[in-house]
């Protein structure tokens, strides 16, 4: 229980971060909205 819980919380951390990753790419890509 207590690995599921940290793949979570890890997987949210993560998402986050690829979140901001995609902004910018996105940015890059196509230009400020």
């Amino acid at each position: 229980m207590a690995e599921t819980l940290a793949f979570f919380e890890f997987v949210e951390t993560e998402i986050v971060e690829m979140m901001e990753r995609w902004r910018v790419h996105r940015e890059k890509t196509f230009g400020p909205e």
